[in-house]
């Protein structure tokens, strides 16, 4: 099994062992009482679903998966690497235009490997930033800076519209990559939707469109969100 997406995912301020994919390993192992289930997160967390999908097709060849399980789309409002929102914008428009160059920008190998030499040794920045690019040059997905400047929150917020049919998009390619190697696919929406481009209704509205199921988490903890503080100040 492939558990596709970001942070949540992958388990961020929780140790590994909590992550939902190694308790899903865990209780899958002692459910079938098979200790060959393998549960599987690729380890670029930071993806935006853009990136996700132009790796599909590389990560069903690697892991050759049985299922995968996919809840992404939360980082796509900050993280503009690779971003196909470029796909969607309107042209004259001059932030949008201002987007389209950073994109197509950075997606010359020259370009990220002056970028990083500028900013590794001349620069000599040691941030987390700079340590999970090293290898972007050379075809791993580059991951954003977080937290992003407040002009990225701002135009996600004012071009919404575009953001939604980028994550049609994009997950769309994933499901269908999947079908096509008749590889079965979860969709999942989230616990808590902190992306306020991304309602609920396109998760199921592609679910159905697509015709796999969609696990509605917001209804399994629907009650926690509303009598733990908890979860409210996620």
């Amino acid at each position: 099994i492939v558990c596709l997406g970001e942070s949540t995912t992958g388990g961020l301020w929780v140790d590994w062992k909590d992550s939902y994919p190694m308790q899903l390993e865990k209780k899958l192992r002692e459910f079938y009482n098979n200790q060959n289930i393998c549960v599987i997160v690729p380890p670029h967390v930071g993806q935006n679903t853009s990136q996700m999908s132009k790796r599909i097709r590389h990560y069903i060849n690697l892991y050759n998966p049985q299922l995968i399980i996919l809840m992404a789309g939360i980082n796509n409002g900050w993280s503009l690497s690779e971003s196909n929102v470029v796909k969607f914008l309107n042209t004259t428009d001059k932030e949008s235009l201002k987007i389209k160059f950073l994109v197509i920008l950075n997606n010359f190998r020259l370009f990220k490997l002056l970028r990083y030499a500028y900013l590794r040794f001349i620069v000599k920045e040691k941030s987390d930033y700079i340590q999970q690019n090293r290898y972007s040059v050379f075809g791993f997905p580059e991951l954003s800076r977080f937290p992003p400047e407040k002009w990225i929150y701002d135009f996600s917020n004012t071009h919404k519209e575009s953001f939604i049919l980028m994550w049609r998009y994009d997950i769309t390619k994933i499901i269908r990559e999947a079908k096509k190697n008749k590889v079965k696919l979860l969709l999942m929406a989230y616990h808590i939707n902190t992306a306020s481009y991304l309602p609920l209704e396109e998760f199921i509205s592609l679910a159905v469109k697509e015709n796999i199921p969609l696990l509605r988490n917001d209804k399994k903890f629907d009650c926690l969100i509303k009598t733990c503080e908890y979860f409210l100040g996620l």
